[in-house]
């Protein structure tokens, strides 16, 4: 039987905490972790614009996903810390920006843990339209820079720069968030829909982000 996944909000600081040190293992795991930055970008994860979203599988973490909201002038996220030359303009023209960071999955290759990928991408694309007109951005490196690229439409806006916590350097990508759930609505990709309980639980999320921001 098919243990089940639970798509999970993690808001007190004990729960933040252990999405933190889930990240710092498995980017020490994958040889991409810098000690000496590490608390730059552990910093963000406390941003009043923040959603910590992730997979747990009875009681254990199966991924995580931070999402910094940006808009005016709340412009906290790690990208726009890495690429403020690039995103600021676009800030600048009023447009709201979904930062998607931190996002890791346990390394085991499995079904269940591709999907769950999937599922913490959902909702970051869920967010962004729920916002809309805005934009989806992504940093990252290798093949998955060619993930963003292929599957969700992305544009490579910067080429790879230091990022904190993280021992290689990451490109950004960026998207039109109407021109991503247009391009993922014609090739039919189920995989990138939220079902009625996990929409729920990120509008509940993403309503706590915007009270603070004073548009709830």
């Amino acid at each position: 039987m098919a243990v089940s996944q639970t798509l999970f909000h993690f808001t007190t600081e004990e729960e933040v905490r252990r999405t933190a040190q889930f990240r710092r293992d498995m980017f020490e795991g994958s040889g991409n972790l810098d000690e000496d930055t590490l608390a730059v970008d552990e910093d963000f994860d406390a941003s009043s614009n923040c959603v910590v979203v992730g997979i747990v599988e009875r009681d254990e973490i199966m991924a995580v996903m931070r999402i910094h909201v940006l808009g005016g002038k709340v412009r906290t996220s790690p990208a726009h810390h890495v690429f403020p030359d690039v995103l600021g303009p676009e800030l600048d023209r009023g447009v709201r920006i979904v930062d998607s960071s931190g996002f890791c999955v346990r390394s085991a290759l499995s079904r269940e843990r591709i999907d769950a990928a999937y599922r913490l991408l959902a909702v970051s694309i869920h967010i962004a339209g729920r916002l809309s007109p805005s934009k989806m951005i992504a940093t990252a490196r290798g093949k998955h820079g060619l993930f963003y690229r292929h599957v969700f439409g992305g544009r490579l806006a910067c080429e790879a720069r230091s990022y904190p916590g993280r021992r290689h350097p990451l490109s950004l990508y960026i998207q039109d968030t109407g021109d991503l759930v247009a391009r993922l609505d014609n090739r039919g990709e189920r995989r990138f829909q939220l079902d009625g309980a996990d929409r729920a639980i990120v509008d509940g999320a993403l309503k706590t982000v915007m009270d603070r921001r004073g548009e709830g």
